[in-house]
């Protein structure tokens, strides 16, 4: 029961329950009936809470708990045939399929072979942080979005806007439109006003830089952001040919090693890519950095001075305390930069200030 596991979740981290979010688990609820029974006849006959629409669109502002909600109810949906994507990646993947559709010369509507298989594969798509900021997705929405629900696709968005204000101040707005009366027409909007910032709540909480690591006590923390079961794979655009992929991440939230982020051969326009896409980096497993560490020193000082220019928000754990972060000499004035402003993003002004709570 959805019910049961978001209560057990609210009393093991010490929350209170919100009237909010126990609508939404009602809502989804019914949906979770809905689907799994779609194929009994008896059931659709005479079950009088079925809804006529297609979905969700939950939208509300940040921490209040959408994300969390909706990976409860995907968890416990007992069908196989569903999905959950980041909506960033979702629509460079219909990009790149389309491209591809459109060297067969022998299909002539493209974007409809493209939701037909989609439907065919999942019967549930949950697309996390749905936001419009180009007019190339502009332009696909309407219609694939059209075709999904056609087929039968049951459709569940998360969004920190109200449809109405979806791809606000964009260019050729007009193109979105269609898109908007599509979801105002086949899915339902709710509105998760929650009272509490949960995420905030947890900040006041913690250190953000933890060290010696502590597994148990780290753990605790990024719970609250980035859970373990929740976590997909999704993957960020550099430029036309290259892709950074992201193993761990929910949301605009995304968990790395050091050595995934400071060891790997990456530079400034892959860590600007990062900060564009997510609001929170956790980063764990940070060394101490000695006299023969100058290249992973200096890719982390660049990381830091990205996620502070576009105020992001850091998690970190190292094996040494900050001030003693980095023992070599080449970097050492930089490095100074680098410990003020990790200190500087656990201050109260900078949390407050984070693109997170935008």
């Amino acid at each position: 029961m959805l019910k049961d596991a978001y209560e057990k979740y609210i009393l093991n981290n010490g929350y209170n329950k919100d009237t909010s979010q126990l609508a939404l688990i009602d809502l989804l609820t019914n949906y979770t009936s809905q689907i799994e029974s779609s194929r009994n006849l008896i059931f659709r006959l005479f079950n009088k809470k079925l809804s006529k629409k297609h979905g969700v669109y939950l939208w509300g502002k940040v921490g209040r708990g959408k994300t969390f909600i909706f990976n409860i109810f995907f968890n416990n949906l007992k069908i196989n045939n569903k999905h959950k994507q980041h909506f960033h990646e979702f629509m460079l993947d219909c990009h790149e399929k389309i491209n591809y559709l459109n060297q067969q010369k022998s299909i002539a509507d493209k974007v409809t072979k493209l939701a037909k298989d989609i439907s065919q594969k999942f019967k549930v798509l949950y697309l996390d942080e749905f936001q419009v900021n180009n007019i190339a997705d502009a332009m696909l929405l309407s219609k694939i979005f059209t075709e999904l629900i056609a087929n039968g696709t049951y459709i569940f968005l998360t969004s920190n806007s109200k449809p109405q204000e979806i791809y606000k101040n964009g260019l050729k707005r007009e193109y979105i439109y269609p898109f908007i009366e599509l979801l105002l027409k086949t899915v339902e909007i709710f509105n998760l006003d929650a009272s509490v910032d949960f995420r905030k709540e947890s900040l006041k909480e913690f250190k953000l830089f933890m060290h010696p690591h502590n597994e148990e006590k780290f753990q605790l923390l990024i719970n609250n952001f980035l859970r373990v079961e929740d976590c997909i794979k999704t993957k960020i655009k550099i430029s036309e040919s290259r892709y950074l992929y992201i193993n761990r991440s929910v949301g605009k939230v995304a968990r790395f090693t050091f050595d995934e982020l400071c060891v790997k051969y990456l530079g400034s326009t892959d860590y600007k890519a990062l900060c564009k896409h997510f609001t929170m980096l956790i980063i764990e497993n940070i060394p101490q950095l000695k006299f023969d560490n100058h290249n992973e020193a200096l890719r982390f000082i660049t990381l830091i001075d990205c996620m502070y220019d576009k105020k992001i928000i850091g998690i970190f754990s190292a094996k040494t305390e900050l001030d003693k972060l980095y023992i070599g000499k080449i970097h050492r004035t930089e490095f100074e930069r680098t410990i003020s402003r990790i200190y500087e993003m656990q201050s109260d002004e900078y949390l407050q200030h984070s693109l997170f709570y935008k």
